[in-house]
């Protein structure tokens, strides 16, 4: 917790995100980097984990900022809204 604060305070947030690839592209990087920062006003220190339940999408977690853009969740989300 105490390095959380630390890195709160420099402006910085831990950010892991979740794919179904080896690694995170270089350019996926730099505009999540665009986006978190723009939503959250911290630089995100990203890390990544392959995930092999998401099979496409990512999802992300920077302290309570989570986003799920996974096809599950929008293939979800969209028969939600069509059945409704």
């Amino acid at each position: 917790e105490l390095i959380v604060m630390e890195d709160a305070m420099k402006g910085f947030i831990k950010t892991t995100v979740e794919g179904p690839m080896g690694e995170l592209e270089s350019g996926v990087k730099a505009d999540l980097e665009k986006y978190l920062y723009s939503k959250l006003g911290q630089k995100p220190v990203i890390s990544y984990k392959k995930n092999d339940a998401i099979s496409a999408g990512y999802k992300v977690s920077a302290g309570d900022y989570l986003l799920d853009a996974t096809l599950k969740t929008q293939l979800d989300e969209f028969k939600k809204s069509f059945f409704q």
